[in-house]
């Protein structure tokens, strides 16, 4: 079953599905979070976003 088929049926269905822009990360140490956080930035604005 492909996404949209996938989609369309929880949507017929009344399920409602998690909004793909949330991002969740877990870090054990705080510099690797912040570390992360960073480089998201920078991809991010490279991109435009």
């Amino acid at each position: 079953m492909n996404r949209e088929v996938h989609v369309q049926f929880c949507e017929r269905a009344g399920v409602r599905l998690p909004c793909a822009t949330h991002l969740v990360m877990g870090f054990e140490h705080r510099d690797d979070a912040e570390q992360f956080l960073a480089l998201l930035h920078q991809r991010m604005v490279k991109f435009g976003l």
